[in-house]
């Protein structure tokens, strides 16, 4: 009947309105579902309904009442037990349709995709070609199908089969965002996951294209982009959520930005800080996640799950043949989690923090919730154990440290006057490890001051590691060479690869002036030519020649002797060949270039002249350690004002011969 569908939810909100707004009943569409968390609650909450609807004379049809089921459909959704997952039916129906013959197919094929979005991993990616067809167009334009566009269309119904099962985020999981931004395939992406049961489960996606604008910015922009990003998308699960949220990036610059932050203080990019902004706004925090980590979408595969039925044949078998022989501790099982590390008995320990007069004193202070008087200065180890130590349940002193997509751990905290027996124990019992293993395990199960330092100590004194420890066949020495008499007299040289092209590079090395040209091959004619070119401008017309630093390339050490550059005054000096560090100066101009040229086309296509002119032009304009730039000591002229500075070739030869010895390089 007319406005039945008003005259319902009326009806609902004045019957279930108590309970809708508690949570115990929910009503999406037509349909009326009441959970709970256990299936006592479960039944006091169906209880509560039932009075409602009895209170109000209204029944249900008892063809269309479920009780506790296991698996359900709701709104084209597959619930199970607490996860879901797309319907096959409106994935089969994506997955099996014609390509649509107008723009206004298309749309509705794009806007039905989109809704799968969060199980489905790189959506933005799969939809980025379609997209891009029907944007801008009329609804009722018919689409010309080409070769590539028919490609990507299929491409996007071969990915609904990637789709994945997500879980529901409760308010007491932890909530860890995993961000990612890219510029050459301009996107970004997240991923959440959620720690229950201390074990990481997949909560998520997210994924978005960028704008033709945003493809330009630096690689931290865009990953402080996805961080904002990502944080507002899933920010009502953050709202909800009793712990704080983690965020999880690759990006070392956005993660010390936030850290900077904290402190009150902001990032050099007004970009970085405005979108790191939106994650203190919600109260969480960000950290690092190393590339080389194991990604938690490998978790399933790569754990299997326990077995708790101890009536497993099999199980029991394994632990009868594992207790029947003497079992090799190894790092690989330690860190993998697989067996435990020895010396971590709680009481043991407990015992032996008693004995500890720092340790007795921390534990007095953090039981009674005091601190020690400024003017005692004979207690550092005791105010730094109050830094970080806490009392667990059992009443040892622990140190809790959190890892990335796991649970809190807490470190037992070891006396210094057992420490250095410990880890020599330990270092024996796991057959000599290296340092960095060493440091790896001992960092997951303990706490102790200075407990690096001791960790090299004990690593230095082992007789069986030091007989194995390699030592470099030939100490090189290292030395520096001889400062040149005059600017423009030495100069370095070498050739950049990049992007299938050859680029000569040439550095003045007193005022690190630059010079670049494309070449077309590396052949000691075309080499010949392009120093000409580059070094007739720099060097003196009378005098000494000027002196070209280069590798001992085929191409440049045919050069030598050759008769076009001493008429020009130009003379090759070869590095030697079993020098690592041969041509530092040329080294150093090649990689500021290619950063220029980064910096200047995020893209990294292939460069033109003008192109490179324009990215050597502005690396001559930087400030270097001296204060000046190239451009400056070159010709001596404020690069702003064009005014004369008041320099002399001498004072600029004297402060880098004196910055060379500080820190020397082979030459």
């Amino acid at each position: 009947m007319p406005g039945s569908e008003t005259a319902l939810e009326e009806l609902m909100c004045r019957v279930l309105g108590d309970l809708l707004e508690e949570g115990v009943i929910a009503k999406l569409a037509d349909d009326l579902y009441c959970g709970a968390d256990s299936p006592d609650e479960l039944l006091r909450h169906w209880r509560r309904v039932l009075e409602a609807l009895k209170h109000n004379n209204l029944r249900l049809s008892p063809n269309k009442t479920v009780i506790a089921p296991r698996t359900t459909t709701i709104l084209g959704w597959q619930w199970h037990q607490g996860s879901i997952q797309a319907s096959q039916h409106r994935i089969s129906t994506l997955a099996s349709c014609s390509p649509p013959e107008t723009v206004t197919g298309l749309r509705s094929f794009i806007g039905a995709y989109k809704v799968l979005s969060r199980v489905i991993p790189g959506c933005s990616t799969l939809l980025a070609p379609l997209d891009a067809e029907v944007g801008g167009r009329q609804s009722s334009e018919k689409l010309l199908w080409s070769d590539s566009l028919l490609d990507a269309f299929k491409t996007a119904q071969t990915g609904l089969a990637s789709n994945k099962s997500i879980v529901l985020p409760h308010p007491d999981d932890q909530l860890w965002i995993v961000t990612d931004g890219a510029v050459r395939k301009p996107g970004i992406g997240a991923t959440l996951y959620v720690t229950r049961s201390d074990s990481p489960r997949l909560a998520g996606f997210f994924s978005a294209k960028l704008r033709r604008q945003q493809v330009a910015w630096l690689p931290c922009e865009v990953e402080a982009l996805s961080i904002a990003i990502a944080t507002k998308h899933f920010s009502p699960f953050i709202i909800q959520s009793k712990h704080k949220a983690c965020v999880l990036t690759d990006s070392r610059p956005c993660v010390l930005a936030f850290e900077k932050l904290c402190r009150g203080e902001f990032s050099a990019s007004p970009r970085v800080s405005t979108f790191l902004s939106t994650v203190s706004r919600y109260q969480a925090t960000i950290q690092h996640l190393a590339g080389s980590a194991n990604v938690p979408s490998d978790f399933a595969s790569r754990n299997a799950p326990e077995c708790d039925n101890p009536s497993c044949q099999i199980c029991s078998f394994i632990e009868r043949t594992e207790s029947s022989v003497v079992r090799q501790l190894s790092i690989e099982d330690i860190m993998n989690g697989t067996t435990r590390l020895p010396f971590t008995s709680r009481s043991a320990w407990r015992s032996l923090q008693e004995e500890c007069q720092d340790l007795r004193r921390t534990h007095a202070h953090l039981l009674q919730g005091t601190r020690p008087s400024k003017k005692i200065t004979n207690i550092r180890d005791v105010k730094r154990y109050l830094n970080t130590a806490t009392i667990s349940k059992d009443g040892l002193l622990v140190v809790r440290k959190s890892e990335p997509l796991g649970s809190p751990r807490e470190c037992i905290v070891v006396p210094r006057q057992v420490l250095d027996g410990v880890l020599t124990a330990i270092h024996i019992q796991l057959d000599h490890p290296s340092a960095h293993q060493l440091k790896q395990v001992c960092h997951r199960y303990f706490f102790a001051l200075d407990l690096d330092r001791s960790i090299n100590t004990v690593s230095k004194s082992c007789h069986r590691c030091a007989s194995l420890r390699k030592t470099p066949h030939v100490v090189v020495d290292q030395s520096t060479s001889d400062p040149p008499e005059t600017v423009g007299f030495a100069f370095a040289s070498d050739v950049m690869r990049r992007e299938r092209q050859l680029i000569l590079v040439l550095r003045e090395c007193v005022t690190s002036y630059t010079a670049a040209c494309i070449i077309t091959d590396e052949r000691s004619s075309t080499l010949c030519e392009a120093l000409i070119r580059l070094c007739i401008e720099f060097r003196p017309f009378d005098g000494p020649h000027a002196v070209i630093r280069t590798d001992p390339s085929p191409g440049f050490s045919s050069l030598v002797t050759d008769e076009r550059l001493k008429q020009h005054r130009i003379t090759l000096e070869i590095g030697r060949v079993k020098n690592v560090n041969k041509n530092p100066v040329a080294e150093k101009a090649i990689q500021e270039l290619e950063d220029e040229l980064v910096r200047q086309d995020p893209v990294r296509g292939p460069t033109t002249p003008t192109a490179l002119a324009i990215a050597v032009a502005r690396l001559n304009t930087r400030i270097r350690s001296r204060g000046l730039s190239p451009r400056e000591m070159w010709t001596q002229r404020d690069q702003f004002t064009i005014c004369q500075l008041p320099l002399s070739d001498k004072q600029l030869i004297t402060e880098q011969h004196v910055n060379r010895q500080k820190k020397p390089q082979s030459q």
